[in-house]
């Protein structure tokens, strides 16, 4: 936990620095809601998103919100890291370098267990908790008892001999922040990507959108690749282009890689983009992660 303070210090520190040399191009009105909508972001000066770091390809425009849910749109516009900021491990240095990837995406670290497969889960979370739904969440894990943070403030985990998460019952404590990081971590300690795909449903090709996932795993699911949807474009003869996201293994920050060598370009078709997972991952599909009520 220490150490993910410090990133975490670190990075506030890099961003706060860039972000008060940069002039602010949109109206107090405009970060306003942009902030509300995603309480996290660390800085407070501009907004950086898909609109103003990349070049769009002639006659694409974004998928309109009328065809996604709220947490779709909520999605497809996540804040942007600068083009100047590299891939962050815990405690190794960077991954990659900033000209290495096209951008970080903006996504807070609650654990230090942050593999590309905790990610999904992470953002529906931090969703929920701007919407105040997160007591509604709950996760099947690779093996035990299902987890949600209401369960957790009055459990303790343990694990059996076969090492199955058993969340016994324990005094009650008050939720807050830490408790809250807590909680996700012990989701990532029981996660994988066949726990992933257990708690998502299948999608088509004809019907992604923003927040779905394209999973690739061995048959036992302890390694994998996830790459995560962010904006999806299209154009007036339903031609789409994607743009994803992924993390990696050590943990790292969340980033959409290099494409196309130009790191204003990440968009891909739907052939690239079902292409990219390694082909030693035969379990392949998309996935949309279930939703509570």
């Amino acid at each position: 936990m220490r150490k993910l303070l410090l990133l975490t210090l670190l990075l506030l520190m890099v961003g706060s620095t860039i972000w008060s040399q940069t002039p602010n191009k949109v109206s107090e009105e405009e970060l306003n809601k942009f902030f509300k909508n995603y309480p996290y972001v660390l800085y407070k000066t501009k907004i950086f998103n898909a609109e103003s770091e990349f070049a769009w390809p002639d006659g694409f425009k974004r998928m309109p919100d009328s065809k996604m849910t709220k947490y779709q749109a909520w999605v497809s516009r996540m804040p942007l890291w600068h083009s100047l900021k590299g891939v962050a491990t815990l405690g190794q240095g960077l991954a990659f370098e900033a000209d290495e990837i096209s951008r970080c995406v903006m996504l807070p670290w609650r654990t230090s267990k942050f593999f590309d497969y905790v990610i999904p889960m992470q953002i529906q979370l931090e969703w929920l908790l701007k919407e105040q739904r997160a007591d509604r969440w709950q996760i099947l894990p690779k093996a035990g008892d299902t987890m949600s943070y209401a369960r957790w403030l009055n459990s303790t985990p343990i694990y059996d001999s076969r090492m199955r998460l058993i969340l016994k019952p324990s005094e009650v404590r008050m939720p807050d922040s830490l408790e809250y990081n807590r909680f996700f971590n012990l989701v990532a300690d029981n996660s994988n990507y066949l726990s992933l795909e257990t708690n998502s449903d299948s999608v088509s090709e004809a019907d992604l959108r923003p927040g779905d996932m394209l999973i690739a795993r061995t048959e036992i699911g302890t390694t994998g690749r996830v790459y995560v949807i962010l904006t999806i474009l299209q154009n007036d003869q339903g031609d789409k282009r994607y743009l994803i996201a992924t993390g990696g293994n050590p943990p790292c920050d969340f980033y959409i890689p290099l494409f196309h060598d130009n790191q204003n370009d990440p968009w891909l078709t739907l052939d690239e983009l079902k292409g990219l997972p390694p082909q030693e991952f035969s379990y392949k599909g998309f996935y949309r992660l279930r939703m509570p009520k």
